[in-house]
């Protein structure tokens, strides 16, 4: 069965329970791809952990992570064309509560990230808008504000994510403690 999940990367950890739920009632996550397209295949129900580090374009911050999992009993899941890899693991939360907590750390830096790079991007635009105020065509006056106007919307999308997330990496530092 092929399923299209969508979820935003603050999410990861609803998705990861997502799984674990069609997990105990008898469907196993076989492949991922394209990001959001999921197939699962019937099986005997069990009680298994599903752990998603995502990983950026040439960045290896989380291949610790990736190892780390691989050494506790975690089985790879074929992803193609994805930003991150899942692991399916029957060893319990606890066992692995450190990787979930630097993938909090993780995720909140990279939504940060892409919240600069589309305030840059917009700026950009911004600036030429006014450096060619008189001279450029109103066709392309209103090219440039539409992407001004994307670009923004994209950085507040993501800065949603990013306070979503930080608010998750306090609650996640309470309950460690």
């Amino acid at each position: 069965m092929k399923k299209f999940i969508f979820f935003p990367l603050w999410r990861l950890d609803e998705l990861e329970n997502k799984l674990s739920e069609m997990e105990r009632s008898g469907y196993r996550l076989v492949k991922v791809s394209f990001l959001f397209w999921f197939t699962f295949v019937e099986s005997k129900p069990k009680d298994m952990r599903y752990y998603m580090p995502i990983t950026v374009w040439r960045d290896r911050s989380m291949y610790e992570c990736d190892h780390a999992i691989s050494r506790n009993g975690g089985h790879a899941i074929e992803c193609r064309y994805c930003y991150f890899s899942i692991y399916r693991t029957s060893a319990p939360k606890e066992k692995i509560s450190l990787l979930y907590g630097a993938r909090m750390d993780y995720v909140k830096s990279v939504l940060l990230h892409k919240i600069l790079l589309f305030l840059a991007g917009a700026l950009l635009f911004l600036f030429v808008i006014i450096a060619e105020h008189g001279r450029i065509p109103r066709y392309d006056f209103i090219k440039s504000i539409s992407a001004v106007i994307i670009f923004s919307l994209f950085a507040g999308y993501n800065l949603y994510g990013y306070f979503k997330q930080r608010n998750k990496c306090k609650k996640f530092e309470k309950e460690e403690m």
